[in-house]
């Protein structure tokens, strides 16, 4: 259970990390949108794929959806 919180942990951080980083691309194009992306990471994700920064959405992505699976397991066992 304790492998389960640290790796939840670290999805959590490595998430906010990938949204950090699209915010500060999405910053270089549009600083209003930025502002509001920190505010609202779905619509940071969203401009940020439109403005090029499509690797860093896939990794933001694949981090937010392995963070719920990990939170899925941690609540069902034990």
């Amino acid at each position: 259970m304790e492998t389960l919180g640290a790796v939840g942990l670290a999805l959590l951080l490595a998430n906010a990390a990938a949204h950090v980083a699209n915010v500060a691309a999405l910053a270089r194009v549009s600083p209003a949108r930025a502002a509001l992306a920190f505010v609202f990471p779905p619509l940071g994700a969203l401009w940020a794929w439109e403005a090029g920064a499509r690797r860093r959405v896939a990794i933001y992505g694949f981090t937010l959806v392995a963070f719920a699976a990990v939170v899925i397991v941690a609540t069902h066992v034990g």
